[in-house]
């Protein structure tokens, strides 16, 4: 009785959010989408955006599974306003790397460099301690700069991949700081 409307439709939408997560993953992708869209029109309703953008990225994910990639790149920017409006960094990281992945697929390598670029940017702000997400987003960019024959960019991006690797294992730290070493003294002689 003391719940406003608005309190309402968020627990109803995170209600269908979450029923359409489950259908989502036993592939039961029409009926996901329609309680989606019944979760979408309520949220525009009653103005619930951060719900709005997480329907809408739970959208893009049924139709890139679809390969519907245009509607797919269509909802995760729809989301991904909604996650900026909202200063959700993780989830507007999760929305360019995405659209960058349909961009791989679609060879449109330009476009996927520049989505991967902000993915980069967000990722760094949010400092993740994944250093696998770091390391897959590098080898996404070094593809894409191959692909645009820039080597120098690709070469740079796979070097980074070697430094995360190198930072987050004290023991390959520690075998190139002796190497390095090992060259010092070795200059050191002649």
């Amino acid at each position: 009785l003391l719940e406003t409307k608005e309190m309402q439709s968020k627990k109803l939408t995170d209600n269908l959010m979450l029923q359409s997560e489950i259908l989502i993953k036993c592939n039961e992708l029409e009926k996901a989408e329609n309680q989606l869209r019944e979760a979408i029109e309520i949220c525009n309703e009653y103005k619930i955006l951060d719900n709005y953008g997480k329907c809408n990225f739970l959208l893009a994910d049924i139709n890139f599974k679809k390969d519907k990639y245009s509607e797919s790149v269509m909802s995760y920017e729809k989301a991904l306003h909604c996650f900026i409006k909202n200063n959700d960094k993780k989830n507007a990281f999760k929305c360019y790397l995405n659209i960058g992945k349909i961009y791989m697929l679609e060879e449109f390598y330009k476009g996927a460099v520049l989505q991967f670029n902000f993915a980069e940017r967000l990722l760094e702000d949010i400092q993740v301690e994944d250093i696998d997400m770091y390391k897959d987003l590098y080898s996404k960019i070094a593809y894409c700069y191959i692909k645009l024959n820039n080597n120098e960019k690709s070469l740079y991006y796979i070097n980074k991949i070697d430094e995360v690797d190198s930072k987050n294992n004290p023991q390959e730290e520690l075998n190139v700081l002796m190497l390095k070493a090992n060259n010092l003294l070795n200059v050191g002689e002649y």
